[in-house]
């Protein structure tokens, strides 16, 4: 099922690449925007909402809400944006279309998410073993005061700080048109991640 007509076909972009026009994209999003204002106005109220009901929720409740409702809500976004790109009258109804396609949006957020997070956690790793004797020495004892942390585990978390987050950029960049794929193209959760993947780097 796609959103506003057939696919577009993505293989001279993933062959010859694309130029990045900044601008283009800042004007043609603050004018979509203007023109939908009332009802992102709505939309924005409910997404909030959502958020603090999410800060006041208990684990596991908390956790998922974040990975079963927040992807498909978010995805609402992308395909109202879609069909004011296309020419095509918007409701406020269509912000909540992305639970339509609720497996694909939810399970494409979780495991790029799971990809980033253990790509930069690699570079961290070191860091938390050297850090592991202290913490398990004083489980229960915090009201003696906060332990000695050894110099090994700070140098080895400070080493890592910078290519775990240099790691994490890039992968959030890397699956950053996952929901537009899914969209645009009518593709499951990993094409939509792999050709994501294909297309960021073409042009990185």
């Amino acid at each position: 099922m796609t959103y506003g007509g057939a696919p577009r076909d993505m293989s001279r972009l993933l062959t010859y690449g694309y130029r990045v026009r900044v601008e283009d994209y800042l004007a043609s999003g603050w004018n979509i925007e203007q023109s939908i204002l009332d009802i992102s106005i709505g939309y924005s109220v409910v997404y909030t909402a959502t958020s603090l009901i999410w800060l006041l929720l208990p684990f596991p409740l908390d956790f998922l809400l974040a990975v079963l409702v927040f992807p498909p809500l978010t995805a609402g976004a992308h395909i109202v944006a879609y069909k004011r790109l296309r020419g095509e009258t918007v409701e406020f109804t269509d912000f909540f279309k992305g639970f339509k396609k609720f497996i694909s949006f939810v399970l494409a957020q979780f495991v790029s998410s799971l990809v980033t997070n253990f790509g930069a956690l690699i570079f961290l790793l070191p860091g938390i073993i050297a850090l592991l004797p202290t913490i398990i020495r004083s489980a229960g004892q915090l009201e003696k005061g906060i332990p000695d942390i050894p110099a090994t585990a700070v140098i080895l978390l400070g080493l890592g700080l910078v290519p775990a987050l240099a790691v994490a950029i890039y992968l959030s960049t890397c699956f950053m048109f996952i929901f537009p794929l899914i969209i645009d193209q009518d593709l499951d959760f990993w094409s939509a991640i792999t050709n994501s993947w294909r297309l960021v780097n073409r042009n990185f």
